[in-house]
């Protein structure tokens, strides 16, 4: 009987020495301490980016942070992960300023109200100050595109032409050219392809292929304008999110809406984000 026991002690004084040699042993209170560690740090972590998201003081500063968001009016605004907001300097002399809160929460237009924005306003009297400002109007072809309101630099040649016919085949071609970029706006009978974006999976269909978009608000719908992929010439397209398919399409509620160029010019693709800001959908 005492062998016997003397056998079963040194059994448990064996395993209890494996035990320690082989390191930690698996228990409930180690896999709460781990937990402990690992959200001790994730908390550790987090207010670092916190903390460098408040210190930004400019609009550069806030593109390089991690968690910053662009809102894209004119001038351009970034929203940092903290929810500082800065404009974009448009001039060298001038510093970045936050930007006031319902700068960011004002859609462009109204469809229904027919009231611009703070946001519709600054962009033409940016037009206005720079170029000299000129105006255009379309009228109704057929019963699936809504005409439009614009504003574009004086310096821009239009071209339009329209063209109607009975029942529901009417059709209208808006130009404004310049040197050799033209801004097109087209309605008439034709399809809409899939609009990709970077981050974007592949899907079934037709679609083309965008580089990095700037988005807009336009009476309640997103917009979203961008170079295709490879193109040449260049072409930038206004793309319409459609709440149905969660896809971007071609085909907004005004037509196929681009911008050709021979080659990337900043400021005429400036100029172009421009005039489609100041864009209305009329009744």
């Amino acid at each position: 009987m005492d062998i016997s026991n003397q056998s079963t002690d040194q059994k448990i004084t064996q395993i209890s020495t494996d035990s320690k040699q082989s390191g930690w042993i698996i228990s409930p209170i180690n896999l709460i301490l781990l937990g402990l560690i690992g959200i001790i740090g994730y908390l550790i972590f987090q207010n670092d980016q916190l903390r460098k998201s408040s210190s930004i003081s400019n609009y550069e500063e806030c593109l390089a942070s991690s968690g910053s968001l662009i809102q894209e009016s004119y001038p351009a605004t970034c929203v940092s992960k903290s929810g500082q907001r800065f404009v974009q300097k448009i001039d060298p002399g001038i510093n970045p300023e936050p930007v006031p809160p319902d700068f960011l929460d004002s859609n462009l237009d109204s469809v229904e109200s027919g009231a611009s924005s703070d946001s519709e306003s600054s962009s033409q009297k940016l037009i206005e100050s720079n170029f000299g400002i000129s105006d255009y109007s379309s009228s109704r072809v057929n019963s699936y595109h809504q005409p439009f309101s614009l504003s574009y630099p004086a310096d821009w040649q239009l071209i339009s032409k329209s063209q109607s016919s009975s029942g529901d085949d009417g059709s209208l071609s808006f130009s404004l050219t310049k040197n050799t970029a033209k801004i097109s706006i087209d309605q008439g009978e034709m399809g809409g392809g899939g609009c990709l974006y970077p981050g974007d999976d592949l899907k079934d269909g037709m679609y083309e292929i965008y580089e990095q978009p700037t988005e807009l608000t336009k009476a309640g719908t997103r917009w979203r304008i961008a170079a295709a992929k490879d193109s040449q010439p260049l072409i930038y397209t206004v793309c319409e999110f459609d709440p149905k398919s969660k896809f971007f399409t071609s085909l907004t509620k005004i037509g196929r809406i681009s911008l050709a160029l021979d080659k990337d010019n900043a400021k005429i693709v400036q100029e172009f984000n421009q005039i489609i800001e100041s864009l209305k959908l009329l009744p």
